[in-house]
Formats: structure tokens, sequence, C-alpha cells
């Protein structure tokens, strides 16, 4: 894992719990994490069979022992519970600064880094630089993209929403319309049409025969000729 190397190697760049993370492939604080659940684990286990002990073997009155148990463990428990924590962040602070401590030492480098030149210079930067912006003007087209996919895709649910809300208030017209038996809109309108020009040829045949009687003549001496024409075709519609 590490490997010795000249002089011309620099220093590490970057902490050294991170050069420990990358060394041993853990995070520090995840081991003393474990450790420390391990002890809590521990020490409550014991607590509950000190407990069951204490019941087991305590002659007095059951009500009387109960009360006691429950007055003096909570008290032992936090007293203990503040004895782990402080021993703990001591030894916590004494294995990170000497179990895991590696000596900021140029000399000492991974084996994966071997070889390659940890110096940068300017024109290192610069080139970063111009590699960060292309990336970000890649980034930011597909950016917007993704947005506007998102606000269409809103867009869409809207409108299937609304088309949803328009096929439920349509099934329940339907509905209405077998119960009650409401003729068909479509063809209600066809027969509307069907009477309109009935009626229309039935007007246009008695105004054919009312001329034909004669009435030019005799509308010439009426104050109202329309009158005249009404009162003869709702005749005839009478005697139909």
């Amino acid at each position: 894992m590490l490997t010795d190397v000249d002089d011309k190697v620099p220093p590490r760049a970057y902490e050294d719990s991170e050069f420990v993370s990358e060394l041993f492939g853990m995070l520090p604080i995840d081991l003393l994490d474990k450790l420390y659940n391990i002890h809590n684990i521990v020490f409550y286990r014991v607590l509950d069979g000190f407990r069951q002990f204490l019941i087991a073997n305590t002659t007095m009155n059951a009500s009387r022992k109960e009360h006691l148990l429950q007055k003096v463990l909570p008290r032992f428990e936090t007293f203990v519970e503040v004895s782990i924590d402080r021993f703990f962040n001591i030894f916590q602070q004494y294995f990170l600064d000497n179990i895991l401590y590696i000596p900021n030492d140029p000399l000492i480098v991974l084996d994966h880094y071997k070889g390659l030149n940890m110096k940068l210079t300017e024109e290192d930067m610069d080139e970063l630089d111009e590699e960060l912006e292309k990336a970000r003007n890649e980034v930011i087209p597909q950016m917007a993209f993704k947005q506007w996919i998102t606000k269409e895709e809103k867009r869409l649910d809207k409108s299937i929403h609304i088309q949803q809300e328009y096929h439920r208030q349509l099934g329940f017209m339907n509905s209405l319309v077998k119960e009650y038996r409401v003729p068909e809109l479509d063809d209600a309108l066809r027969q509307l049409t069907l009477d309109s020009e009935e009626l229309k040829n039935r007007m246009q045949r008695r105004l054919d025969e009312v001329f034909r009687q004669g009435a030019p003549n005799t509308l010439e001496n009426l104050e109202s000729p329309k009158k005249y024409v009404s009162d003869v075709i709702q005749q005839y519609l009478v005697k139909d």
C-alpha cells in the first residue's frame, strides 16, 4: 500500500483523516461509531442482567422492591452513560492522534499515486478551468432540457386531468340519458331539421294555393296583407 519515493514527491495536499480513509478503505469515524455502539450494547445488557439479579435475590416486598428499582436504576444508568461518553471521548482522541496517525512524510505515497506528477502549475490550473467550463456548458443545456421536460410533464398531467374530468362528466350525462330515456342530441336535431323543412314546404304549398285562388286582387284592398295570408294559412293548417 505504501511506497517509498524520491524527494521530488510533494507533501500530501489533503488532511490526515482523508489519507487514512484512502489508505484503509474506510472512514475512521465509522470504526469509532461501531466501537461506541458495542460499548453501549454491552452496558445495557449488563444493566438488564443486574436488574434481573436484584429482583431474584432481594427478599423485600415486591411492590417496595419495584419502587426502589424504578427509582435507583435510572440514576445508575445515567451515571454510567455519562462516564462511558467521557471516557470514550478520550479514547477517540487517542485513537485518531496515535493509533491511526501517519506522519505527514513526503516520502510516503500510496501505490496508485506512484509515478504521477502531483505538482500543479498555472498552465494546469488554466487547463482545469477550461475543462470545468466546457463541462459546465454541457451540463447547463441538459439542466434546461430537464426543466422543460418537467414543465411539459406537469402541463400534460394537467391536460390529462381535465380530459379525465370531461370524460367523467360525459359518462354521468350519458347515464342520465339512458336512465330517463332522453333522445340522442343528434337524432333530436335531425328530427327538428326535418320538421322545419316539412313546415316550410307546407307553408309554400298553402301560399301557392292562396295565390291560385286570386288572393293578389283581394290583398290590394286589405290594410294588412300579411295578416290575411297568415289567417288563410292558419285555416288550412287547422283543416289538416
